[in-house]
């Protein structure tokens, strides 16, 4: 699976999209299952060139539920542990 992580944003909202977050740094990672949240985190802070003592960033996983036409709704979760992450494969 590959994570699209958005860094060093601002939370933004438009009449098409809604609420999203805006970033002009947009990271891809590779991870696999069986990855634990500590080293997606670790992986996360070093490909963005952030100190890991700036804190743990906020992990969401946003998955699509409804498919209208060209129109699709996703929903969001936030992933706080080994198990969030591993539910988020199950996802896919």
């Amino acid at each position: 699976m590959f994570v699209c992580v958005y860094d060093d944003g601002e939370i933004a909202s438009d009449a098409q999209t809604g609420v999203y977050f805006a970033s002009a740094k947009t990271i891809m990672i590779r991870i696999h299952r069986g990855f634990g949240l500590s080293k997606l985190i670790r992986i996360i802070m070093d490909k963005a060139n952030r100190d890991p003592r700036d804190g743990v960033p906020l992990i969401h996983f946003k998955f699509p539920t409804k498919v209208c036409g060209q129109h699709v709704t996703y929903t969001t979760t936030q992933i706080q542990d080994d198990d969030d992450l591993d539910g988020a494969f199950e996802m896919i």
